[in-house]
């Protein structure tokens, strides 16, 4: 991590709502239809982080800041199983407003940290974007493998 930026962590409802503008940021990326397509309302987005934060250690939202405070990314996760009941943390969502390039891989990196220090061994994160330059950020980039990819129908 670069030593400038720190790590922010957030436990409660009072600090979503002290960051809530670039959170507010954040959830529009995620909204974008040329990224992750999310379809988050503020109340729907607001409402699954306060989730993630009531989760304690089990659960992780954090803000990457500058050295000046100024937030440069977002990352939030939690613990859980994956189908071989393997206990993994898994990445929810992540997000960088550009202005550092090593956001991502910093959020990532601390996410992997947490995830250790519960005695996970390993961290998994999807996206729905389906594309070569999706795959060489996550493999080439992060250092994910591809395990399968998941597929919806709205019934």
């Amino acid at each position: 991590m670069d030593s400038s930026h720190q790590v922010l962590r957030l436990f409660n409802a009072y600090d979503i709502v002290a960051n809530w503008p670039f959170l507010l940021t954040a959830m529009e990326a995620l909204n974008d239809p040329r990224r992750a397509r999310a379809g988050f309302t503020p109340e729907s987005f607001f409402s699954c982080l306060l989730r993630i934060t009531e989760m304690q250690d089990f659960g992780l939202v954090c803000l990457l800041q500058s050295k000046n405070s100024k937030p440069l990314g977002f990352g939030c996760g939690f613990s859980g199983e994956d189908f071989t009941f393997n206990r993994c943390f898994y990445v929810w969502q992540a997000y960088s407003n550009q202005k550092c390039r090593t956001a991502l891989s910093e959020l990532l990196s601390f996410c992997e940290h947490h995830a250790k220090a519960l005695g996970h061994t390993c961290i998994k994160m999807s996206t729905p974007r389906q594309s070569g330059a999706a795959d060489r950020l996550f493999e080439d980039v992060l250092g994910f493998t591809s395990e399968f990819q998941t597929y919806s129908k709205s019934i």
